[in-house]
Parts: C-alpha cells; sequence; structure tokens
C-alpha cells in the first residue's frame, strides 16, 4: 500500500546516522518510491536529523521509524515528514506522526484559524497552513481511510500527532497556540525548542515495548476503503449542503451513475457519461449528491474541477476531512488503469488537453517536450484510470484556446478506452428566477460573431435592466448590499489595469476606475500571490461567497461556477457590436498588451488572451459575457462603456428597458 523515502528499526537508524549512510538511503528510498528528493529536501533532512535522533535515541531498538511516509489516501499529494510505529506495556499497538517545523518565528493570519505567516525558506515569510492541522488532517485521513486505523475498530492502530518545532521558543510557542489555533492543540499538540526532551520521554511509554515492525507491516498492507464512520460522517456534510431536490431530468442522471456502478462492479465495464446543460441547469447540484450515493455504495467517488475557486470553495463547504475526495484534472495520469470507482468531472469543458506538468513525484514538474509528445490527453487519463466517469459539460463556457475540450474529444477518448458512453442534456434552469426565456435571448445573442438576435419579450420573474452609467451600477450593488448582506457581487470584463498586489496597509488598490465615474479595486489576489491583506479582506478564490467579496470587482474565474442573487454587470470595450456583428476591440492590434487595460481603451488584458488578434478573441469574449450575464439567479443590471454596443442590446429589449446613455 504505503511507501516512503526510509523505514528500519530504530537501531538501524542510529547506526545509519553514525556511518552516514542515512541520506543516501533516503534518496535510493524517495526515487523508488517514485517522488523526488532534491537539494532543499537534503537540506532539511541534515537540519532535522540531530534532532530526530535526540528524540529517538532512547527508544526501543525495536520501534520503527518512517521518513517521508506518502499519505495512503491521496498518495503523492501529501507526505509525512516522521511516523513511529510501537507497541505500549498494555499491548496498544500505536502510530505517531510528526510535523517537522525549522521555523523560529511566525504571525498570526487574520480572520484564519488555519493559516500563519511563517520563514518557510529560510528568511521568507510566506502564508501555510498550521503545522498541527497539517499533522492532525493527516492522521484523520488514516482514521477514516486506512482499515488497520479505522477508529471505529477496537483493534486499530492508535494514530496520534504532533507538531514538532525544534527552533522555536518563547514567546512564539506560546502564540501558536493561542487563539485563533487552540482548537488546533486538541488533535496535534505543538512541541517547542524547550520541550524536546519531555517529549522524548513521552513517546519513549509510548512505544516502550517496541516490535514495530508487526504495527507497520499491518498499516502498510491495510487497505484503502472509507470507513463506515467516513461514510456516514460524509453523507451529512454533503446532504447537509443547501442543493435543490432533484427535478426528474436531473435525477435521471443521478440514477444513470448509480446503474452505471452497478454494471461495472458486476462486470468490470467501463462507462463514461457526458451530461451537457447550460448555466444554471444543476450540473455541480448532480455531482454533490452523486457523491454521496456512491459513498453508501462503500465506492469512493473523485470529484474534478480545474477552477481554483470553484474547487476551494467547493473544499471549504465540505471540509477538510472530505479533501481526500477532490481533485484537480491534471493528476490522473500515474494512476493505474480503473483504480477510480468514479470520477465526476464538473466544468469539463475547461479541461486543459494535455497535462503540462507532471505530478507523478508529488512535486509540480514542467514535462520535457518528449513527455509532452508521450502523454495522453486528461481527459483519456481521467477515463483510463475510473471505472464510471461523469463529464458536466457545456461546451459554451471555453474561456481559454488552451480550454479545447469538447463532447466529440470525450467521445473520441471513450473509444479508445473501450468504455460504453451514455449522453444526457439538460433544459432545466435554476439561475435566473428559472427564466428559460432569458437564457435562450443570451445564447441567440452571443451565439457566434455573427449572431440572429431576437427581442426578449418575457423575463419571467426575474429581474433585467439596464443602467445609465457605472456609477449608477455601483450604487445598485452598494443598495442592495445594504439590505441583503452578501447577496450582490459586481462583475466585469479583465480590461483593468491589475497588479495583483495589495499596498502596503493590506488595502486592494483601486484599480477597475473610470475618470468622473468609479474607482473600485479587482478581487484581491488568491492564495499564494505575495503580500498581505488587510483584516477583513479574503484571497481571491472565495471572492464569489466571502462579504469581503462584495467590497470588489469579480472577473469570470472567480464567478464561474457560483450563484450570486444580484449581479451588476460592468461590459467594458473589449467585445464591442459593430455593422452587425461581434468585433474585438480595433485598437487591440495597434497597442501593446500591458496597455490595453483601463483608460481609453478599456481591452482585455486576460493573459491567456493577450496574444489574439481583435479576430481571434470574439469566440471567447462571447462565451465570457455568456457566463458573467448568467450568474445571477434573481437579477442583473447591465452597464456597457460602449455606446453602439449599448443600443444594440437595447433595441432588443421592450419600450420600458430604453434608457439614455452617458457618455
Amino acid at each position: 500500500m504505503t511507501t516512503c523515502a526510509y523505514s528500519a528499526t530504530i537501531s538501524t537508524f542510529l547506526d545509519d546516522v553514525r556511518q552516514a549512510r542515512i541520506y543516501a538511503a533516503m534518496q535510493e528510498g524517495a526515487r523508488r518510491a517514485g517522488f523526488g528528493f532534491g537539494q532543499r529536501e537534503q537540506y532539511s533532512w541534515i537540519a532535522n536529523t540531530p534532532h530526530i535522533v535526540r528524540l529517538t535515541q532512547n527508544l526501543s531498538p525495536s520501534a520503527v521509524i518512517a521518513f517521508e511516509l506518502l499519505d495512503p489516501v491521496v498518495q503523492r499529494r501529501n507526505r509525512a515528514d516522521v511516523v513511529l510505529f510501537g507497541i505500549d506495556n498494555s499491548g496498544m499497538q500505536r502510530l505517531i506522526l510528526l510535523e517537522l517545523k525549522q521555523w523560529s518565528t511566525f504571525e498570526v493570519v487574520q480572520n484564519s484559524e488555519h493559516h500563519v505567516l511563517a520563514n518557510i525558506y529560510g528568511s521568507t515569510v510566506s502564508e501555510t497552513i498550521h503545522p498541527s492541522l497539517q499533522a492532525s488532517l493527516f492522521v484523520d485521513r488514516l482514521k477514516f481511510w486506512v482499515n488497520s486505523c479505522y477508529s471505529e475498530n477496537t483493534s486499530a492502530i492508535d494514530c496520534k500527532a504532533y507538531a514538532v518545532l525544534f527552533n522555536m521558543s518563547e514567546p512564539f510557542i506560546s502564540q501558536i497556540r493561542n487563539d485563533p489555533y487552540t482548537w488546533t492543540q486538541q488533535k496535534a499538540p505543538v512541541i517547542g525548542a524547550s520541550e524536546i526532551d519531555i517529549f522524548a520521554t513521552s513517546i519513549n511509554q509510548d512505544l516502550k515495548r517496541g516490535n514495530g515492525k508487526l504495527v507497520y507491516e499491518k498499516f502498510i498492507n491495510s487497505d484503502i476503503r472509507p470507513s463506515r464512520k467516513f461514510i456516514e460522517f460524509a453523507t451529512q456534510v454533503i446532504n447537509g449542503r443547501e442543493i435543490f431536490p432533484l427535478i426528474p431530468e436531473q435525477y435521471q442522471v443521478y440514477e444513470g451513475i448509480r446503474k452505471s456502478l452497478i454494471n461495472a462492479a458486476q462486470d468490470a465495464s467501463k462507462t463514461v457519461i457526458i451530461v451537457a446543460g447550460n448555466p444554471g441547469s444543476g450540473k455541480t447540484a448532480i455531482a454533490l449528491q452523486a457523491m454521496s450515493s456512491i459513498l453508501q455504495e462503500n465506492l469512493r467517488p473523485t470529484y474534478v474541477v480545474k477552477s481554483a475557486a470553484m474547487k476551494t470553495s467547493v473544499q471549504k463547504g465540505l471540509g477538510e476531512d472530505l479533501k481526500p475526495l477532490i481533485s484537480y484534472n491534471d493528476r490522473f495520469g500515474y494512476l493505474e488503469p480503473d483504480s477510480c470507482d468514479v470520477v465526476l468531472v464538473d466544468e469539463a469543458h475547461r479541461i486543459d488537453g494535455i497535462a503540462s506538468m507532471d505530478w507523478s513525484s508529488g512535486n509540480r514538474k514542467q514535462k520535457t517536450r518528449e513527455e509532452l509528445a508521450a502523454s495522453l490527453p486528461i481527459v483519456q487519463e481521467i477515463i483510463r484510470a475510473a471505472k464510471v466517469s461523469v463529464f458536466f459539460i457545456d461546451e459554451r463556457q471555453i474561456i481559454q484556446p488552451g480550454e479545447a475540450n469538447r463532447i466529440q474529444d470525450i467521445q473520441l477518448a471513450a473509444a479508445k478506452e473501450n468504455a460504453v458512453v451514455v449522453n444526457y442534456h439538460l433544459e432545466a434552469q435554476h439561475r435566473l428566477a428559472g427564466s428559460l426565456e432569458f437564457i435562450d435571448w443570451v445564447n441567440a445573442l452571443l451565439e457566434s460573431p455573427t449572431p440572429n438576435p431576437r427581442t426578449l419579450v418575457y423575463l419571467g420573474n426575474f429581474h433585467f435592466e439596464l443602467i445609465n452609467d457605472p456609477a449608477e451600477l455601483v450604487a445598485i450593488h452598494e443598495d442592495w448590499e445594504k439590505q441583503l448582506p452578501n447577496q450582490s457581487r459586481l462583475l466585469t470584463g479583465w480590461c483593468w489595469n491589475w497588479s495583483q498586489k495589495p499596498q502596503d496597509d493590506g488595502s486592494l488598490p483601486k484599480e477597475v476606475s473610470i475618470p468622473g465615474f468609479i474607482d473600485y479595486p479587482w478581487e484581491a489576489p488568491k492564495i499564494g500571490k505575495p503580500g498581505r491583506l488587510a483584516t477583513g479582506i479574503s484571497r481571491g478564490e472565495f471572492w464569489a461567497t466571502d462579504p469581503s467579496g462584495a467590497q470588489s470587482f469579480g472577473s469570470v474565474y472567480t464567478a464561474q461556477g457560483f450563484d450570486i442573487p444580484t449581479v451588476c454587470l460592468l461590459w467594458p470595450r473589449d467585445l464591442l457590436w459593430r455593422d452587425g456583428r461581434w468585433v474585438g476591440n480595433p485598437m487591440r492590434g495597434k497597442t501593446k498588451s500591458r496597455e490595453r487595460g483601463g483608460h481609453p481603451h478599456y481591452d482585455n488584458v486576460d493573459p491567456k488572451l493577450s496574444k489574439l488578434d481583435d479576430t481571434s478573441i470574439v469566440p471567447y469574449l462571447l462565451n465570457v459575457y455568456r457566463i458573467l450575464m448568467t450568474r445571477a439567479t434573481k437579477r442583473l443590471y447591465l452597464s456597457f462603456l460602449d455606446l453602439e454596443t449599448k443600443n444594440m442590446v437595447s433595441s432588443l429589449l421592450p419600450s420600458g428597458f430604453s434608457i439614455d446613455y452617458i457618455s
């Protein structure tokens, strides 16, 4: 089951250290296990080894120590620094996980009980997960997924976790234990520099009788399946989300997934299910409810989505314990065929053709030209790895040149993997107050560069309004926010300066700027981007759901996949109506890409689209604005910067919609 860079009895480990064999052994072990052990890892272990020797030198010689132990649930995506195995005086089998950090200082991250700021790589201060949480999540996965560690089993291996900070002393060691992180200490206590010897005595008692080989082999030979306790927990979490009841056409898809799983178990058949539908047709809701049903069948579902914002939001909603059920789309190339029970691919239209990165070692590595040439398309990698794969797709939500995945591509990949293909199409509409008329009108308006738009006659309960100018649009948004907090969002095209870096005081620069009308910030930089955010501002991944998102404009990347009651959409000058057709900004080819955003052109500066001219960019922008116009569940307010484009849209609306334009 599980592999690691190094495992040995304590006596062998101490001898390997004395004989200076330990690092070569770890490097070779990492190579065999299939993950990297580069210079950074070696420097880290050279620094850690004296401390580990100090912790383990008095342990039973027959206890077992393992370094860089692969997470048996998520495999190469996660490893434990040190894991000790043995038996205590009462006969209890023990597993003790140590998360090691060389930090000497840290800072609290505002509005987060999960993250800290620490000198991760020498003097560089970065935001990262609290070490106690990192350790406890690993152990929780063992208790939920590894048969020999199931917490409900009386003969289970008892699993503990600790965060060991060899170099951290007061006052930092107390601060990292206190609010807002107090709750983490019940799950994985922090051990500071002055407590190492006391801690060594404690783990000596836990492993007093040694015999770690027995425990280690029991662990690595365990089956990996969700425990009954995890299934009950996960089902409650998923079913507890506010997901609307399935209507008949959605239930038909839901049942089709279940039947395909039964068939796969009976005759080892491979099935590919393609679910097509407009924005708001319930694709994500079906995927999440299917996860609950699959778990109850004692099978493991994997939910896949490319969008970092969508993935982060779903993960936050389901909680850290369900994280092993969620994956990015480029993590299947190194998996064995049929090793996944069912893979549910949300927003399948956003899948890239071929993965540019190799994750087989657990670390992100750019593929060579030869490796790229030998790689399968991502969609085929998923189909090969899964017994049943489900693709939720809307081809008209492709917004980048690299996102070329269409229904025919899935069908072709399925044929190459000898899979049966089942097709469904969803017609219902759960956004836009259920207005099928409005989604049909938008589809016709943005169908192609030369569409056949039609007059919008009926809206039902959906509210749609053209707004005079950007300042009025922002005022409407702010008014709705006062009435119904966190129920309205500002959206726009990526046509503005965007430094993606907070100001020195942590506030966001006001880069969505129209002289004389508005000065507003963009969404916050995403996790991993430089700069510290002021109290109350969440990272970009949470723009659609966190209240701070209402204080900034969002883009298609943070809005795609989300339902927003009130949308106030500002349409810049990247997509224009001229002479009966959609065109790109005519100044596009005459202006450097970094100068296109903002006054006076307000042209698209999306780095994925920056090399496209004013003709080839149009199909992608048509899809971008289709997405932005279909995020609202109740009401949409729309303001144009271009008069001719605004007049064309206004001409398709009843007379009550006509509003004088202020230039």
